[in-house]
């Protein structure tokens, strides 16, 4: 009986100092991103710090659930939702709106584009509105494990190329000098992954 107690003892034991190592470990990898004096800092793979300027952001896309995707110069972060980063997304999208000319410049499928905003070309620059869009091509993408949908992308008037971006941020327009600077971007550094894999996709497809 003494020994039984004294195993639960150990066994509690145990599963606490476990519990406080796996909390512990799970608190210190998602602290990601922090501010400094001089800009911003970012965890990496290996758990080491590396910190930015501010000079050096030059992307950024925020989801719904608090998570980002973030740039500056060639170094690609996804980061995930955490309560804590709240005041810094704050921070992050005021900084975004200053320094990033085509903030919030994505792709949009017809199901989620509206006729009353601009769309515009990564590739040619030019700016049209849903009305001039009259051709599309169709992507099949995996909703659930079981179901398929099938989106229509809009091509351009003008070069008919797949890359008609929207302005999703209330504060950014939808500019040819922010075309030109998303287009530059773009092919320098290849920011956004997912980005670069659908226009690849949805170029074959139009050939």
């Amino acid at each position: 009986m003494i020994v039984l107690i004294l195993h639960s003892g150990w066994s509690w034991l145990l599963l606490g100092i476990g519990y406080f190592a796996v909390t512990s470990t799970m608190t210190i990898w998602h602290e990601q991103i922090k501010f400094n004096h001089d800009g911003i800092c970012i965890r990496r793979w290996n758990l080491k710090w590396k910190c930015y300027t501010l000079e050096q952001f030059n992307w950024a896309h925020f989801e719904d659930d608090g998570g980002m995707l973030l740039n500056f110069t060639s170094d690609h972060y996804v980061i995930e939702a955490a309560w804590r980063y709240k005041p810094l997304i704050g921070i992050l999208k005021r900084e975004a709106r200053q320094r990033i000319p085509y903030f919030g410049y994505k792709v949009e499928h017809h199901d989620e584009m509206n006729d009353v905003k601009n769309y515009g070309c990564s590739r040619c620059h030019r700016i049209h509105r849903k009305l001039d869009i009259k051709s599309w091509v169709e992507e099949e993408r995996r909703k659930t494990l079981f179901k398929k949908v099938v989106l229509k992308f809009p091509t351009c008037p003008n070069c008919r190329s797949p890359s008609v971006l929207s302005a999703t941020d209330s504060e950014v327009a939808m500019t040819k000098s922010g075309l030109v600077a998303f287009d530059k971007h773009m092919k320098a550094t290849f920011t956004s992954e997912d980005y670069v894999a659908s226009h690849t996709r949805l170029e074959n497809l139009h050939r």
